[in-house]
């Protein structure tokens, strides 16, 4: 699964206005990690302190509440995304992976609530 933080995001489309002879009527996908969710899962617990479990639901129930979100899994499962992270960051050295984006949130956000 891609990832990529919301500033990351305005970052590629300053460059775009920036470069538009190097963007325009071009399509690219933009990414600054990878994981799997599992992995994803694993971030979360070591950033919150306690164990953030990953369940996965078939997807044939999902398709029983929703055809878009099944189709979209079924996209991701059968195709998937094949963002080239390494170029990303080249084009954007400043480009963050999950664990750098959960080091710079705030803290409080991770909290546990009682």
């Amino acid at each position: 699964m891609g990832l990529i933080a919301v500033d990351n995001i305005g970052a590629f489309a300053t460059l775009a206005f920036e470069h538009p002879a190097e963007y325009i009527g071009k399509t690219i996908e933009i990414a600054g990690d990878a994981l799997t969710p599992l992995q994803i899962a694993a971030a979360l617990s070591r950033v919150t302190g306690r164990t953030i479990p990953y369940i996965q639901i078939p997807v044939e129930t999902i398709r029983q509440q929703n055809m878009e979100i099944a189709h979209a899994l079924d996209f991701l499962n059968e195709v998937g995304y094949t963002t080239d992270i390494a170029a990303l960051r080249q084009q954007y050295p400043s480009l963050i992976d999950l664990d750098t984006w959960l080091k710079q949130e705030d803290q409080a956000k991770f909290a546990i609530h009682k």
